[in-house]
């Protein structure tokens, strides 16, 4: 049966240690830091106003980094499916498991994960598990931290399970449904790891607040043979579903339980909502028919003296101010949120943008993900032909596309590269299929800064044709000469106003 265990504990930390030392099997613990992970190491440095990160980078350095920790399987390791899972580490990620390397990240932002069930001992030993950690500097413009600054944890499952984002939820009639059953549909991976062929077959319900709406749903019974796939698809009525929005945040769960060879093998409970979405260009954004002004603020990643370490009660603190002054609408700048904060809006009532890249492949700084943009994906994982930029964004897409908070889905901000040639025609279309191939249920934007200069006559309208709505950063001055121009975009502020505060600017007469 399917377990979580997170990785918190237990953990050590060194920058002064090479790599045979930190792989090593007789763990030696001189030179090494206990710690607990997540963990920003760049935030315990002092400042260095000399820093190759320079002030937008906090004056902090990066460097590089080894992590290692390790585990004891409860099971037997011949029988079950286990997947490591890194909510986010920064960056140039390594990862070893019993003195294997299992791949390389470069993504600094973006969960990744890898099956490790090949490489675990089952002679009851502990599972030796290492990351090493490059964050050259300067690499983001912005405060990045360094290290696993987000969750790490192991899903163990039976050898037939469900997928890591395998289930997805709809309901492209609730619209039309709203007011009787709606009809909601579920497609749901499933992966036969084991030696032979078995027989399975899925149970559906839908839950609110511990109640259950629906009897049990059972699908066809189908051979899955080793090593492969099957999709199931069916559907759930239920009548008259509270809608998630802004004020009530209903959130509705799915129960799925799996069966092979006439046995409950697998079971995961995924949190949903209800609500449709429409935008008009002539009238604005509406969440279920309700006109809605989107009061949004943009947000960076850390949580200022605590840096990036991930932490729940900092992101439901933090996100509590922005809806006590107002706030409806949320955008992490620039890069993927954390698991954590999209559970949280999603609890809380916000919504909330998900921004894929700061760069394509121009690149802003010299280490930043420019670097990677368009280079060959060689996750295990990957599709063929992948770069990194396709295999970062299906990973984004698939893991939100059941949250009922994330309302847009945006492939950059302030790209200059973005500017109509054939390259970057080419690039945006690219990007776009594959939103597209996960979730066609979202808008999918860009932060474009270029209408800032005028009234979107450049080439960069081009750009903005192919995008469900488009993005305006710092370009209200034009505003009316843009939708004069363009009568059918759909526009937004996506970034109007930078740098605003009443801290950290202080008149120091003594020190003039």
């Amino acid at each position: 049966m399917r377990r979580e265990e997170v990785l918190r504990n237990h953990w050590f930390f060194s920058q002064e240690v090479g790599k045979e030392e930190a792989l090593a099997p007789d763990f030696q613990r001189e030179n090494w830091q206990a710690i607990q992970v997540p963990h920003d190491w760049s935030i315990y440095n002092d400042f260095d106003q000399y820093s190759p990160a320079q002030n937008e980078g906090g004056q902090l350095n990066g460097g590089q980094a080894w992590y290692r920790t390790q585990f004891y399987l409860e099971e037997d390791a011949s029988l079950v499916s286990v997947r490591l899972l890194f909510d986010g580490v920064y960056m140039n990620a390594q990862v070893y498991i019993n003195g294997q390397v299992l791949g390389y990240y470069p993504n600094g932002y973006t969960p990744f994960s890898y099956d490790i069930t090949p490489y675990l001992r089952n002679d009851g030993t502990a599972n030796q598990l290492a990351v090493f950690v490059d964050n050259q500097q300067p690499s983001s413009r912005w405060y990045s931290g360094s290290g696993i600054y987000r969750e790490a944890k192991l899903l163990i499952t039976d050898l037939v399970h469900l997928d890591l984002y395998g289930i997805k939820i709809e309901s492209p009639k609730l619209k039309e449904q709203r007011d009787g059953w709606v009809e909601t549909q579920l497609e749901s991976k499933v992966s036969n790891d084991g030696p032979q062929s078995v027989s399975v077959y899925l149970e559906q319900s839908i839950w609110y607040d511990g109640q259950q709406l629906s009897d049990w749903q059972e699908t066809d019974s189908v051979m899955i043979d080793s090593g492969e796939k099957h999709h199931f698809k069916q559907g759930i009525s239920i009548f008259q579903p509270l809608l998630w929005d802004i004020d009530h945040p209903h959130l509705y769960q799915l129960k799925t339980r799996l069966y092979k060879n006439g046995i409950l093998d697998d079971e995961e409970e995924e949190n949903f909502g209800y609500r449709y979405m429409d935008w008009q260009a002539d009238k604005g954004f509406f969440l279920n028919g309700r006109w809605l002004k989107i009061h949004g603020v943009c947000l960076r990643h850390d949580y200022g003296a605590l840096g990036t370490m991930e932490n729940r009660s900092a992101a439901e603190r933090r996100l509590r101010q922005m809806k006590e002054m107002g706030v409806n609408a949320i955008r992490i700048t620039h890069n993927p949120a954390s698991s954590i904060l999209l559970d949280v809006v999603a609890k809380m009532g916000l919504l909330i943008q998900e921004e894929a890249f700061d760069t394509w492949y121009g690149g802003k700084k010299e280490y930043d993900y420019g670097r990677f943009f368009e280079e060959e994906a060689t996750h295990p994982e990957a599709k063929a032909g992948d770069f990194w930029s396709d295999y970062d964004l299906r990973t984004m897409i698939e893991r939100g596309k059941n949250n009922p908070a994330i309302f847009m889905w945006s492939l950059g901000n302030e790209v200059s590269e973005a500017n109509s040639d054939v390259h970057s025609l080419k690039t945006v279309k690219r990007l776009l299929e594959r939103v597209k191939e996960v979730d066609d249920s979202r808008f999918v934007t860009m932060g474009m800064d270029q209408f800032r200069f005028g009234d979107g006559s450049g080439g960069h309208e081009k750009i903005a044709d192919l995008l469900d709505v488009v993005g305006l950063n710092y370009s209200e001055d034009n505003i009316d000469g843009i939708r004069k121009r363009h009568p059918k975009w759909r526009l937004y502020g996506s970034e109007t106003s930078s740098a605003t505060r009443t801290r950290d600017s202080y008149f120091r007469p003594d020190k003039e």
